[in-house]
């Protein structure tokens, strides 16, 4: 009886993890509500760039948005429209799930605001080219400048109208950027433009392509099949081979695809083998945002030297492949590939990974 009166006792005790889960529950709902007033505060004194941060706060203790209310998160597309981030306003209005005013400011930030990715160049500032700027405008532009400068790229969203960065010239609008090429416009129109008869056409343009070169670090696996020795037709057995490649290259690129050449230095390493293979080759692709992906084919002139028979050899060959990218940052990419062909009598596979820096 003593023994199920204790068995009782400890079945009634409440489950000590179900009351701390309970506890930081009603702790980070409870801390949820302490931000809400403090965040209110700065929007109601102007501050809106605390609200900024008390926002973030917010998002971090919530992520799945359990406590944060549509009053959250317009306040959060407040503080980031203040300060011109015109795409993450959208991100923060899209969490809105009732509001009304959500809806209708959603509605004008997609007709009135357009997409828009720009790559760096030095001592350029974007300006819009035509027309009076409201303070949302001034903020938008500001931000975009910051980000070019800071992050070397800007891609977010402007309100609609024509811009100029540096040498180019474009139109932004709901759909997107339409390049375009201001010194098409021809004496008669200008002079009818002048005399109020008729306003400057515009001529469209395709993209110009970009140039762009860096340098890469790779490491891999290169597997030589059997060859044969030409002096006496010895038969040197096939090998795996340890491999470090330094790859320059440059890089030609717009809106229908790339081509880049490498001229890639390779030492690669096995214990009776060495082999020094200086590397040209050209890769073929397409960009999709962040990725790379790429035909490649090379051509291979290499120094083998076998140790077992105290002999170098000399030989020529050509690489067929895949080539691929992925680009965390502007300047910096993750580089893979893999590649077969021949080298002299020998068959080769290979296959590697390693790091790019591009400018």
């Amino acid at each position: 009886m003593i023994l199920l009166w204790m068995w009782g006792i400890v079945y009634a005790m409440p489950s000590t993890d179900s009351t701390s889960v309970e506890l930081k529950i009603s702790a980070d709902e409870a801390e949820i509500n302490r931000l809400r007033e403090e965040m209110n505060r700065f929007q109601e004194s102007g501050a809106l760039q605390y609200s900024e941060r008390v926002y973030k706060q917010m998002l971090e203790i919530d992520p799945k948005q359990q406590w944060m209310t549509d009053g959250d998160h317009l306040a959060g597309a407040m503080a980031a429209n203040s300060r011109g981030d015109l795409a993450g306003t959208l991100v923060r209005l899209e969490r809105c799930t009732s509001s009304e005013r959500a809806v209708q400011w959603r509605s004008f930030l997609w007709s009135e605001t357009g997409p828009v990715k720009i790559e760096s160049e030095s001592s350029a500032e974007l300006t819009i080219m035509m027309g009076l700027l409201n303070p949302d405008q001034i903020a938008a532009l500001d931000y975009a400048n910051q980000q070019l400068k800071a992050q070397r790229t800007f891609n977010g969203r402007l309100p609609n109208g024509a811009y100029q960065y540096g040498s180019k010239q474009f139109i932004v609008s709901a759909a997107g950027i339409t390049m375009t090429n201001a010194s098409s416009v021809d004496v008669e129109e200008n002079n009818a433009a002048e005399r109020g008869q008729a306003k400057p056409r515009i001529k469209l343009e395709v993209e110009q392509p970009s140039l762009r070169g860096g340098v890469g670090l790779a490491t891999g696996v290169v597997f030589l099949g059997e060859g044969n020795m030409l002096e006496t037709d010895q038969v040197f057995d096939s090998r795996t081979m340890l491999s470090l490649d330094f790859r320059p290259h440059i890089t030609v690129a717009n809106t229908l695809g790339y081509a880049s050449v490498d001229l890639t230095a390779r030492n690669a390493l096995h214990e009776t083998t060495d082999a020094l293979v200086f590397i040209p080759s050209i890769t073929v692709g397409k960009e999709f945002e962040q990725f790379r992906l790429g035909l490649r084919t090379s051509l291979d002139i290499a120094k083998l030297t076998f140790h077992e028979a105290d002999y170098i050899k000399r030989s020529v060959g050509y690489t067929f492949g895949l080539k691929g990218n992925y680009c965390p940052m502007d300047n910096v990419c993750v580089d893979g590939q893999t590649e077969a062909g021949l080298l002299g009598s020998h068959s080769v596979f290979g296959t590697s990974i390693g790091v790019m820096y591009q400018m």
